[in-house]
């Protein structure tokens, strides 16, 4: 390895065994990184398309391994669906964070598809956290 994956900002900079939202698993190690388009990118998601695993499964960007992570496409698209309805079925624009893990947990999201699928939503802008005094809110930017 030619780089430090660590400052490549890679997810998992060192060898590891995931295991998905599914109950796959697979051993993960640092590959390669196109350095410049990861710098280019900064703290983007698109970022992601740039840093390469050597895995069980082949070689795959680190935004391939998220979404496996995550559970699939299948599985990240029917959150988005789920998550975007909680705010359209009550006609609001914000909403309790807490709540909203509790309701996505319940609809039987993993805790890993729920935090993969929610930095994705951060990182691309499309909602924004809100500290208040009455508790942590997630509201919708951009749909």
């Amino acid at each position: 390895m030619t780089f430090d994956p660590r400052q490549a900002g890679f997810a998992w900079p060192e060898e590891v065994q995931l295991t998905n939202a599914s109950g796959e698993s697979m051993t993960l190690r640092p590959y390669a990184a196109n350095l410049s388009q990861v710098q280019a990118a900064g703290k983007n998601r698109v970022g992601q398309c740039y840093r390469y695993y050597s895995s069980s499964l082949g070689i795959l960007t680190e935004l391939e391994v998220l979404y496996w992570y995550a559970g699939g496409q299948q599985v990240v698209s029917n959150f988005l669906g789920q998550f975007k309805g909680m705010f359209d079925r009550q006609q609001v624009s914000r909403l309790p964070l807490e709540n909203l893990l509790t309701e996505l947990a319940a609809l039987g999201f993993d805790e890993t598809t729920i935090r993969v699928c929610l930095r994705w939503l951060l990182q691309d802008g499309y909602v924004a956290i809100e500290n208040a005094a009455d508790g942590r809110f997630l509201e919708i930017v951009k749909w």
